[in-house]
């Protein structure tokens, strides 16, 4: 598909693109900025959205913002790169496509935006695993403490 078919594909959807960054305002027929987000303010704002869009090109070691996607309950539509393939679990808890390809990315979109159950159920899944693998109490258990205790023996 050219990249112009591609374009056509997803725009013929209603959505918004809200990103963070400045100055805040319209900057397209969809795209809108609000202006970098508090750590108070994200959650907030990432609860009023239905789906986050990470399609990163740059290695992530761990892909916080798709971390804070999932514990508000959003499906994460990521690049399958670094540590957002450990985080973002393939048609459970969001979509994976190659980093670069705006074909598999807008497929990925498109699936979401058109299956409400589907966008639910994602989301939903993500939130458990936000809750048992990715709160600071369980990675601090799981991870830190025994290392550390390991250090006494």
């Amino acid at each position: 598909a050219t990249q112009s078919n591609v374009y056509k594909r997803l725009t013929d959807q209603d959505f918004e693109i809200v990103a963070t960054g400045n100055p805040p305002g319209q900057l397209n027929a969809y795209t809108r900025l609000i202006g970098w987000q508090s750590q108070e303010d994200l959650p907030l704002t990432l609860a009023d959205a239905d789906i986050l869009a990470f399609p990163t090109l740059a290695e992530e070691g761990l892909g916080r913002s798709a971390v804070e996607a999932m514990a508000c309950g959003r499906p994460v539509v990521a690049s399958r790169i670094g540590g957002l393939k450990w985080i973002v679990e393939h048609n459970r808890t969001g979509l994976l496509h190659e980093p670069g390809d705006v074909g598999e990315l807008v497929t990925a979109l498109q699936r979401l935006l058109d299956d409400d159950l589907l966008r639910l159920r994602m989301g939903l899944e993500g939130r458990k695993k936000f809750e048992s693998e990715l709160t600071w109490e369980v990675i601090l258990e799981r991870h830190y403490i025994p290392l550390f205790d390991s250090l006494r023996s």
